[in-house]
Parts: C-alpha cells; sequence; structure tokens
C-alpha cells in the first residue's frame, strides 16, 4: 500500500522532548501591533527563533484580541520562547497585563 497522511506527523515518546513549534502568547497589551510584538520578539533575543508570528486585529477598532501565534524555527526554540514570556510584564504600553504562554 501507499503512504497514509494519518499518523505521518512525527511524535514525541515519553522520554524525549516534545516536538511542538508553536506558541500562543495571551494577555497581550490590545494597543500592541504586529510590528510592536515584532519588535519585542527582537529585543528580548528572539531575532531568529520564529518564522511565523500571527496577530489577529479587529479592523473596526484598529486593536488586537490580546492574543498572538507564534511558530519557532525549532522545538528548542519554541520551549525557550515560552519560558521566557510566560509571566511576562515589560510592555512597550502601560499595562497591568501579564502573558501566559501556551502551546498550539
Amino acid at each position: 500500500g501507499g503512504a497514509s497522511c494519518i499518523g505521518d506527523r512525527p511524535t514525541a515518546s515519553s522520554t524525549s522532548a516534545p516536538l511542538l513549534t508553536t506558541v500562543m502568547l495571551r494577555n497581550i497589551p490590545l494597543e500592541y501591533t504586529r510590528g510592536m510584538l515584532v519588535d519585542l520578539l527582537i529585543r528580548e533575543g528572539f531575532a531568529e527563533s520564529f518564522d511565523l508570528m500571527y496577530l489577529p486585529i479587529n479592523f473596526g477598532s484598529m486593536q488586537g484580541f490580546g492574543y498572538a501565534f507564534i511558530n519557532s524555527v525549532s522545538p528548542g526554540e519554541a520551549a525557550r520562547l515560552r519560558a521566557h514570556f510566560d509571566g511576562f510584564a515589560s510592555w512597550e504600553v502601560e499595562s497591568d497585563h501579564t502573558c501566559e504562554v501556551s502551546w498550539s
């Protein structure tokens, strides 16, 4: 038989690190733009660590929804990004928001 798409995704065993590369950042200040978030990632040492970032916005208010998805170039970089930004609160704008990060 031919190869099947089902089950072809690599999985991690219970003894190895997860192969996840995408994280979801929550509690991003609504005023944050895509450019501000990219600048933040670069400033915090992640310039070469991600290959995709999605920050949805409300086109009526031109504000974000408070979350973003970031795909890292490797599972190790994703874990580093997750550890760094979970609990992060040093935003460019005045905000009491504390970032929460989860796997996506």
